[in-house]
C-alpha cells in the first residue's frame, strides 16, 4: 500500500511503501542474526553483560540525538521552502 506523507507544514515530501508483518521465516531469521550479536557484543565485552548494556544505552543516546537535529534541520528547510514559495506567489500577484 502507498501512503503520501505530509511534511510539518502540510506540503507533500514523500511516499511512503507501507508492508504488512513478515513471515515467521523472516521472523525467526531476525531472531537468530538478534541472538548472533548478543553473543558477539558479549564476547566484544568479555563476557560483562553491564559494560555491553552501557555501550548499547549510549549508541542509543547518540542516535536519538543525531535524529532530533536532523529533524529540527528538515523543519528549518520546510519553513525556508514554505517563504520561498509565499515570496514567489507575492512576485506573481504583483505582476498581475
Amino acid at each position: 500500500m502507498l501512503v503520501k506523507g505530509l511534511g510539518c507544514s502540510g506540503s507533500e515530501t514523500h511516499n511512503f511503501r507501507v508492508t504488512h508483518a513478515q513471515d515467521s521465516r523472516s521472523k525467526n531469521e531476525s531472531l537468530r542474526k538478534l541472538a548472533k550479536e548478543k553473543r558477539a557484543m558479549e564476547t566484544q565485552s568479555g563476557g560483562n553483560e553491564d559494560a555491553a548494556m552501557s555501550a548499547v544505552i549510549t549508541m542509543r543516546q547518540e542516535l536519538e540525538s543525531r535524529m532530533e537535529s536532523q529533524c529540527a534541520t528538515q523543519l528549518e528547510l520546510l519553513s525556508m521552502q514554505d517563504l520561498f514559495y509565499l515570496c514567489k506567489m507575492i512576485v506573481i500577484l504583483i505582476k498581475q
